[in-house]
């Protein structure tokens, strides 16, 4: 679907996920797998995703390679109502690949190869045009491991800062050791910042969580932090005050893509005027509508598919 004007643009990775369920866990040599799922993802592809089938206009600036799994992905975002605008098909390159291997206990290990992704670099006549029409930036960490160390990032942040247009920087995938130093050019320039509980410890000395928090609030400066404590729910920090938001009841099935769809519900309701708070309810209700089954893309079909779930299983259910 080619149309050119999005309300979000999701800027990161298109890759294709191998999920892989072991019999008994990693024991030894030779690993028996009773199932495994195939799906198209990436962190900035999923919450793409998500947010299409909440009814929102979604773009993609991804770069996929010219083979068969790149074909795969194309037609997996054609049909997801994913605006395809902005996707590189990159011939002489493949396109990435996820293999995820997810135990009993739903721990998770994962093994990543960006592939055509890394080479996701934008120009500055590209980045006009993706901002025209948008009202929020999505920004996966996986991008400041792009060939240009993350300067397409920094450039893309400051244009949005300049045309008033909000940024969500998703700090998963953030290559920490490498580029800790880029992340000072970011201060200032984003509005809402999401992480995980391993990308806090990543980046900051502390073992403390609000320590950590107020750590990273003052390298970035960013409106809001989202925290993502999976099945324990989400944390709100606004620099001020720390916000606990419970999650919703459910039976862990598959983590896989879990934080990507905590970010499609909060991005939609951000997009929607739901406060900070609110905006974390709703994203903790996306993120455990995942958790119910395997593959990233185990997302509800439409908003009124995400009203019901929360209705049944979440203690937030205020979603006009």
């Amino acid at each position: 679907m080619k149309q050119g004007k999005c309300s979000v643009v999701a800027y990161g990775d298109a890759v294709l996920d191998i999920i892989l369920y072991p019999r008994r866990g990693l024991i030894g040599e030779s690993v028996f797998v009773d199932e495994a799922y195939l799906s198209p993802g990436g962190a900035a592809s999923n919450t793409a995703v998500g947010l299409s089938r909440l009814g929102v206009n979604s773009c993609i600036l991804v770069s996929i390679g010219g083979d068969v799994v790149g074909r795969m992905i194309i037609e997996d975002f054609e049909k997801e109502r994913v605006d395809t605008s902005y996707v590189r098909v990159l011939s002489d390159h493949q396109t990435g690949l996820v293999v995820s291997i997810v135990l009993e206990n739903g721990r998770k290990y994962l093994l990543s190869f960006r592939g055509a992704s890394r080479m996701n670099t934008i120009e500055p006549e590209l980045m006009e045009r993706v901002l025209a029409n948008a009202k929020l930036l999505f920004i996966s960490g996986y991008v400041f491991d792009n060939i240009d160390g993350g300067e397409s990032v920094v450039k893309l942040v400051k244009a949005a800062y300049h045309y008033n247009i909000p940024v969500y920087l998703e700090l998963g995938g953030f290559p920490f050791e490498e580029r800790k130093d880029i992340i000072p050019h970011l201060r200032g320039f984003v509005n809402f910042l999401s992480l995980s509980l391993d990308d806090l410890g990543s980046l900051t000395p502390f073992s403390n969580v609000e320590e950590s928090l107020s750590y990273v609030y003052s390298l970035i400066k960013p409106g809001y932090i989202f925290l993502k404590l999976g099945k324990q729910g989400s944390l709100v920090f606004d620099g001020v005050e720390y916000r606990y938001v419970k999650p919703c009841s459910v039976e862990l099935v598959d983590p896989t893509g879990c934080g990507d769809a905590f970010n499609a519900g909060v991005v939609y309701a951000l997009l929607n005027n739901y406060k900070p708070l609110e905006a974390a309810h709703v994203g903790n209700a996306m993120g455990g509508f995942k958790a119910m089954g395997k593959g990233a893309r185990y997302l509800p079909r439409s908003i009124d598919e995400l009203k019901s779930f929360m209705q049944d299983k979440c203690s937030y259910n205020s979603l006009e």
